[in-house]
Order: structure tokens, then sequence, then C-alpha cells
């Protein structure tokens, strides 16, 4: 055996991974909005502060009626990148007693559903439909494999525990990525925060079925606290585990709301700090 310094971990996953998941005007779906939006001609805005392109107006005007408007403009402020530097323009919130909520998809990441064992059973043969105890080898991997036994050992390399070797696996090996904690960047600006929250759900997709959302980790307080400082505050996840789920999107939400009179806030956005495996 040749002298390495690796070990073979095919079916382990690696814990050092870590993503950037930015936060920028678009994903503020609820709070002051960046610039004016003009509302089309005849839109019915009813009497509450209407929802256009994700994004909640605190006020508009219009020129026609309170329902059935000619011309009408959204006027917002409160949100925008802050240019401090080159490298850091952080998400501005400026508006002092504002409840905002910002909303991202983690569409950057990469997912399994897991891997079956190949064991080189009937390798290269013609069948294609398996029974529970049958031995697919190559050609059988060719669709995400659902619950299934087989015979290959355990995870992880030796030594192994007592009989433990000798137990079979009975799911698929989880593949992909492993959220285990988020760090969170951010400045609380003047005055301190009456919300602070992160938070990371699952939305699972199935044809004819409303969205299922889980979730992944609850709504966790961050630092309240003002400073002059940025914060970069982890949270861990409680139960990390591989995110297999087949159709399923991933999203982060961070709640805060700004301190009365002049409170502001700076939000540079979170880094997934994750294990993955993709061989």
């Amino acid at each position: 055996m040749p002298r390495t310094q690796k070990r073979w971990l095919s079916d382990q996953p690696m814990v050092e991974g870590q993503i950037f998941i930015p936060f920028g005007v678009g994903d503020v779906t609820s709070g002051s909005v960046a610039a004016a939006i003009t509302i089309p001609i005849g839109t019915n805005v009813g009497t509450t502060s209407p929802v256009y392109a994700g994004n909640v107006a605190n006020t508009f005007t219009t020129t026609g009626s309170a329902t059935s408007v000619t011309n009408a403009t959204i006027s917002g402020s409160g949100v925008a990148l802050d240019p401090i530097a080159s490298g850091n323009f952080p998400l501005q919130l400026s508006t002092a007693g504002t409840a905002y909520v910002m909303d991202k998809w983690l569409s950057s990441l990469m997912f399994r559903t897991g891997m079956e064992d190949d064991l080189q059973e009937a390798f290269g043969g013609q069948k294609t439909t398996f029974t529970t105890n049958d031995f697919p080898g190559a050609r059988g991997l060719a669709s995400p494999p659902n619950t299934f036994t087989t015979p290959a050992g355990v995870s992880g390399p030796p030594p192994f525990t007592g009989l433990s070797q000798f137990t079979p696996v009975t799911a698929s090996r989880p593949k992909g990525i492993q959220i285990n904690s988020v760090t969170c960047f951010y400045e609380v600006g003047a005055v301190n925060t009456t919300l602070n929250t992160i938070a990371i759900y699952q939305t699972a997709f199935a044809n004819g079925v409303a969205p299922a959302v889980t979730t992944i980790l609850a709504a966790s307080n961050l630092t309240a606290t003002h400073a002059t400082t940025p914060y970069a505050t982890t949270v861990a996840l409680s139960s990390p585990a591989m995110l297999t789920t087949q159709n399923a999107a991933y999203s982060l939400e961070w709640k805060l709301t700004t301190g009365e009179s002049t409170g502001t806030a700076l939000i540079w956005g979170v880094q997934l700090n994750v294990s993955y495996n993709f061989q």
C-alpha cells in the first residue's frame, strides 16, 4: 500500500465547506422599498398598502379615485446598497422603527438525493426493474433510488465497534450538502433592534400538491445591541442532516425591526457552514 496523506472517505462528508449568501435590495419582501414604483393605470389598490414585486409599500399616492387609479406611485425609501468602499457594500436599512423581512432562495446550492451502493452485481445486465433484494449494479442506478436494502457495510473508516461492521445499510447513503450552522454578518446602528432573527426553511414540491414547508432552522435570535462595528454571529442547527429531499428548495428568512427614532442596520449576508460530499 503506498504512503499517502489521505484516507478513502468517499462515503463520508467533508466538514470544511463555506458558502457566502449576500442580501440585496430585491430580497426585502416587507418594509420600506428602495425606490418609487409606478402602478399601472387601472390597478385596483384597495384601501391598504399593496404588494408589488415582492416589496410591501409603506405609502402610495393617487390622482384618481381611491380604488381605481389613473396614475399612482409607491413612494419608498430606507433600503439601498451602501457603497462604503470597494468590496464593502452592505444592504442598508435606514428607516427607524420599521419591520423588515428579507427572504433569500438558496439557489446556489447543489443537492443530491443520496446514493445506492453499487456492488457490481449483475454489472452490464439488461435488467431494468428490481425488487428489494436485487443488486442492480451500475445499470440499475440510472434513476434516483427510493427506500431499499443493501448488504453493503456501514459508513466511515475502521475501526468499527463489535459487530457493527456487519450491520446492513437500509437507506441511501446521504450525499450532497448538509448545513451545520449559519454565520450572519450585520451591524445595528444607533438604537437596539426590537427583533433580529434568522431562519431556514425547506419547500418541497410535488405535482398537483401545495408546497410543503418544513423548518430546517427555527427563527433564532441574533444580537440586538447597537454597535459601531459589525457582528459575525453563528447559529448552529440542532439536528443537521444532508438535504436529500427530491424536488425541494431551501430559503433563508431574516427578520429585523430597526429601533425607534434613529435606529438603522446594515446587512452584508450570511455564511453557510456546510458538510459536503459529491463523490
